[in-house]
């Protein structure tokens, strides 16, 4: 599988980049914003073969800009990149966690997966172990904010027991239950 993470992911202070390995295989770049984010690690990756540096066709900018327009959704140059080197290659997912570039990717069919799926999947390959995956997830969550919903979702699946969301006028939580029964 490949995929292509957009430039809020690649940041060096999450250090995803060898997650992104163990969760995709593949992993596509469009080289405006490797230059925003240059690193060892990339280098590295690059020199490995799993990470590619490329630059879309202008014909699949202008896609992914004409559904912006029709949207009235404003992305940069890099998140237009990242979109659009993904509809080319046919790489999917595209891994945010950003909801603009999630809302575009969508609009041109494109899967969107967050962070909290690529520990997921670099868990489920070996790549980490499930309370380094919760460990992780903890230091990213704290500059990334997820959504309550991505978190109940990792705990689930990390510790096999479902949480419940009162709804009675708050969002708190409630009683565990296993999953298992």
């Amino acid at each position: 599988m490949t995929a292509v993470p957009d430039i809020q992911i690649l940041l060096p202070k999450h250090k995803v980049l060898w997650l992104l390995k163990a969760a995709y295989g593949n992993i596509l770049v469009p080289t405006s914003v490797i230059q925003e984010v240059q690193s060892n690690t990339m280098d590295q990756a690059i020199s490995e073969g799993w990470l590619e540096l490329l630059d879309p066709d202008t014909d699949y900018v202008m896609r992914v800009d004409e559904i912006e327009s029709r949207s009235g959704i404003g992305l940069s140059r890099g998140e237009e990149a990242c979109i659009a080197l993904a509809l080319q290659h046919e790489a999917h997912p595209i891994v945010t966690n950003d909801r603009e570039v999630g809302a575009v990717a969508k609009l041109l069919g494109i899967r969107t997966e967050g962070i909290p799926s690529v520990i997921l999947r670099a868990s489920n390959s070996g790549a980490i172990s499930k309370e380094d995956g919760l460990r992780l997830f903890h230091e990213v969550s704290r500059s990334t904010c997820p959504s309550l919903g991505e978190f109940m979702c990792l705990y689930e699946l990390f510790t096999g027991k479902m949480m419940n969301v009162s709804t009675q006028g708050h969002s708190g939580l409630s009683q565990e239950n296993s999953l298992s029964g």
